[in-house]
């Protein structure tokens, strides 16, 4: 049981230690480790600078998209309803 503690410890403090040496690199160092690597440090330390503004283009995104589709139907709606000729 004491080892195993002190597995997560240890793990707990490289993790740590790994994230403020993280928050030091470029964005293209840390996409580089990312891709190379599969660093998981360096991609939350991505999605923790980047994230808020990847969600926010993407719910912009979803409402534009979705405002098309309504707007699309809209006027298959009123071809329906005009007069055949």
């Amino acid at each position: 049981m004491a080892k195993e503690q002190l597995r997560t410890v240890l793990s707990y403090v490289q993790r740590v230690a790994g994230e403020s040496s993280a928050r030091e690199k470029t964005d293209q160092q840390l996409l580089h480790e990312f891709s190379f690597r599969r660093d998981e440090t360096a991609f939350a330390v991505l999605v923790q600078r980047h994230g808020s503004l990847v969600l926010g283009t993407c719910w912009r995104m979803l409402r534009h998209a979705q405002d098309a589709v309504a707007e699309q139907l809209q006027q298959l709606k009123q071809k329906q309803r005009a007069p055949k000729k």
